[in-house]
């Protein structure tokens, strides 16, 4: 799943997942993306925790703790200079990776092959 409000910025990271042969669920919503996550079987969540509808911080806690079987990716554009305390915060709430934004799309790639090795080469 990815959780970003910017539509063009969603636009890219689809283009470039589907590239890589990963299906991405898209949610432009914070509170719209946690809705069914007890059910729906999502491998990794990208979190941009500046998304509209809540507080990234706690949403990623939430993940962390209510599916441990999820990877989380936070994400974050400078806020008020405060990009790095942010994406520090997500790491200690849960993330098991941080980007911090504007980043290369192979960054993204790199990260969720990292954490999901499995997933390199599937068809």
């Amino acid at each position: 799943m990815l959780v970003e409000e910017d539509a063009e910025l969603t636009g890219d990271i689809q283009k470039n997942l589907e590239r890589e042969l990963f299906h991405a669920v898209i949610s432009r919503d914070l509170n719209d993306a946690l809705i069914g996550l007890e059910t729906i079987q999502y491998n990794l969540i990208v979190i941009n925790i500046f998304t509209k509808g809540g507080n990234g911080i706690k949403a990623i806690a939430q993940i962390a703790e209510e599916r441990p079987d999820i990877k989380i990716i936070a994400t974050a554009a400078d806020q008020e200079g405060m990009p790095a305390a942010a994406l520090e915060a997500a790491k200690m709430s849960g993330a098991h990776a941080v980007l911090a934004l504007p980043f290369q799309m192979f960054e993204l790639t790199d990260a969720i092959i990292e954490l999901i090795p499995e997933a390199a080469g599937e068809d």
